[in-house]
């Protein structure tokens, strides 16, 4: 590629300055074309943007990556032309980028070694890693023998330790545990009486089921640290597996066994390359890291330093700075885990990527064509993201007027689901369920009706609860949905029984708070003033440039009738 002259384009790129990760979306519409097939021609020029080609084989790659990515039906309606506009906008950002000397730029040469070495070890574990991942019938056996069993438990949830004490001594006086639950329970067992019917034992959260090992049934549990609460539960029966339904979750548990079984491999694996290529760890440096924990979600944290964390013997290495972006990124994938978890699998991937690159490095797999080719491939799309970090990005500011017009054009895009008041009865049949809904829906009265029928009814303080609709299932809030004050559902299903619900009353749903919903109002507007700014650094680019379409070489590539300039 011959790199461009500045001709006054340095200027463009000083005045727009800055810095900042970002890839670029260029918009493409999708109008119907088709095109011809041109694998077996010789490279035929399309445009030339300033002395630079763009040919017939470049747009014969650009489609082939296009098409990977798009479904059956988005290829039928496409218009192909407009990919040789992104070929001709990217090979104008390059150019710039290539004058600018961001190729030279040492982060970037560096970004472009991690790509070149990351696909050498993918490469190297393709040839290198095959474990047996069979299943036999005893271990698929075994394991649905185990968490197939049905485990019920009933639970009381609670705010405080103290009160979670006082219920176990009630429960182990002789107190109803069904009316302690409904009375006081925090979760949604609560209208259940805390029950938890017969689920299997694999379904059951870890946090209750492993106390639940130790106890005999009908044996109440001392308080259990749960979620930032604390629950008090009984075991109330136990059923071993109904090897009835083993076909039924026999490939899932395969499934599952394979995916332990890999795991126990790839981590075997790892191992043994470590034994060959020893990680050490500076643990002061390690320590400057868990004392910024606190930061972990601001741009101070992943600024870091030079200074070196991890290496191997043979020159690999992972400094500060890059220890910190990877833990960052795996905060953010790992919700509300603990920092020592984040801490621990950063370092454990870390370490895999180091001893990988290390074996694919000695046994030559960076000089791979698939190796290199990725690397070119890379490089360009590398440059035009450094580009747009450096001139589009910086040209996007936000002002607080702009967030509140659009929180208040967008009022109920931020509405929380709305909450309502129900009656309730459950009734222990489907024939009896669906008797009361017959005579509910002739005007029957509810709670007479559920009577007559020995139904579970809701109590004062239940009916005058308001509930999130969001806590029902799908198909429950979706009648919900529909319903209008004194109508009632269908019956559904429970584990505690047949419910028919009865509305009650209905409020709205307020809008969450500006501040709350801010990210997301910056998201947008973040991507219609960075469409607005690439748009304007284009146009400058492209006067300042000289471009020549081949039009008739264009036609011809796609075997159809002139259909306006590109």
């Amino acid at each position: 590629m011959m790199p461009m002259k500045p001709r006054g384009r340095q200027l463009l790129s000083r005045v727009l300055g800055g810095t900042l990760t970002v890839s670029i979306l260029l918009t493409i519409s999708a109008p119907t074309s088709t095109f011809s097939d041109s694998a077996s021609r010789e490279p035929v020029p399309l445009v030339i943007v300033n002395n630079d080609t763009i040919s017939s084989r470049d747009l014969d790659r650009e489609l082939i990556r296009f098409h990977k990515r798009i479904s059956t039906t988005e290829k039928l309606d496409f218009n192909y032309r407009k990919l040789l506009k992104k070929l001709v906008n990217d090979r104008l950002i390059i150019q710039e980028a290539t004058a600018l000397g961001l190729d030279r730029e040492p982060d970037l040469i560096a970004r472009l070694d991690s790509i070149r070495t990351r696909k050498a070890a993918e490469l190297f574990v393709k040839t290198h890693y095959a474990p047996d991942l069979s299943v036999s019938d005893n271990e698929v056996r075994e394991y649905f023998n185990t968490y197939y069993a049905r485990l019920q438990l009933r639970t009381v949830t609670v705010a405080d330790k103290p009160d979670a004490q006082d219920i176990v001594r009630r429960i182990r006086a002789g107190e109803d545990m069904d009316s302690i639950a409904r009375a006081v329970s925090l979760d949604t067992y609560r209208y259940l009486g805390g029950l938890h019917k017969n689920k299997y034992y694999g379904d059951v959260e870890r946090a209750l089921r492993d106390p639940s090992d130790t106890l005999a049934t009908g044996a109440v549990s001392a308080p259990i640290p749960f979620r930032g609460v604390w629950t008090v539960l009984r075991v109330e029966r136990r059923t071993p597996a109904d090897t009835i339904e083993l076909p039924e979750h026999r490939r899932y548990i395969e499934g599952v066994l394979k995916y332990q079984k890999n795991e126990r491999f790839w981590n075997a694996f790892i191992d043994s390359l470590r034994a060959i290529f020893p990680v050490t760890t500076d643990t002061a440096a390690l320590a400057f890291v868990v004392a910024d924990s606190q930061n972990l979600f601001t741009q101070t944290f992943t600024s870091g330093s030079d200074r070196v964390v991890m290496r191997t013997a043979d020159g690999q290495r992972v400094t500060d700075r890059q220890f910190r972006h990877r833990l960052s990124h795996l905060a953010m994938s790992m919700g509300t885990a603990p920092f020592d978890s984040i801490l621990t699998v950063t370092l454990e991937k870390l370490t895999e990527q180091l001893v990988l690159t290390a074996a694919a490095r000695r046994e030559g797999y960076l000089n791979l064509p698939e190796v290199s080719q990725t690397y070119a491939h890379s490089r360009d799309s590398a440059l035009i993201e450094a580009y747009l970090d450096e001139t589009v990005v910086p040209q996007i500011r936000f002002r607080h007027d702009e967030f509140e017009a659009y929180y208040q054009a967008h009022l109920d895009d931020f509405r929380l689901p709305s909450s309502c008041q129900f009656d309730r009865l459950v009734v222990d049949s489907a024939a009896k369920a669906k008797e009361i809904a017959r005579r509910l829906a002739s005007g029957a009265d509810f709670y007479y009706t559920g009577r007559q029928y020995g139904a579970k009814l809701s109590t004062p303080q239940e009916a005058a609860e308001w509930v999130d609709l969001q806590t029902f299932p799908d198909t429950i809030r979706q009648e919900i949905e529909h319903l209008n004050i004194g109508q009632t559902t269908a019956p559904h299903l429970t584990t505690e029984g047949w419910l028919i619900l009865r509305l009650k009353a209905r409020r709205p749903g307020t809008p969450q708070p500006l501040q709350d919903v801010e990210m997301q109002i910056r998201q947008v507007m973040f991507n219609k003033k960075f469409t607005e700014a690439l748009d304007k650094t284009l146009a400058i680019l492209k006067k300042n440039s000289q471009i020549e379409y081949r039009q008739q070489a264009i036609d011809a590539y796609f075997g159809t009738a002139k259909q306006g300039q590109p």
